[in-house]
């Protein structure tokens, strides 16, 4: 059986598919925030390529049924849609509504690397360049009988 993706290329004289033309996307911006049930609220402000914007939230919670990885499906919902002038406005209308839905009690989440690594040195002491000893020839195994 023939695999759809790996199709021959079309015979000369056939028309050719159009080429995908990409939307111009605006700006987009996402405060995402947990509570300790596993639910998920997120504001998002996202621009329009004639400058206009919306801002809108959606909460996902997760359910019972498995996806294929073996985790909860989620199911989401969305809410609070606003159409602004400028995307600064919809943007400052998510943050917000962030800052209102964490005196709420729900909270933003940490760094999942705790933070990076402190530096062992600057620009002013660089470390030296080693110069790399020959390799030793390995040792050849004892015959055995």
């Amino acid at each position: 059986m023939a695999d759809p993706k790996k199709a021959a290329p079309a015979a000369a004289g056939a028309p050719a598919k159009p080429e995908k033309v990409k939307k111009p996307k605006g700006p987009s911006h996402v405060v995402k925030l947990r509570d300790k049930a596993s639910n998920v609220l997120r504001f998002v402000a996202k621009g329009r390529p004639d400058g206009s914007a919306v801002s809108f939230a959606t909460y996902s919670t997760p359910t019972a049924e498995l996806n294929s990885k073996g985790k909860p499906k989620k199911e989401h919902k969305r809410g609070a849609s606003a159409v602004h002038k400028t995307f600064d406005e919809a943007k400052s209308q998510a943050e917000s509504n962030a800052a209102a839905a964490i005196k709420l009690g729900w909270a933003k989440r940490g760094s999942r690397s705790g933070g990076s690594k402190k530096d062992v040195f600057d620009l002013s002491s660089l470390p030296v360049p080693q110069v790399a000893a020959p390799a030793a020839p390995a040792a050849l195994p004892a015959p055995t009988q």
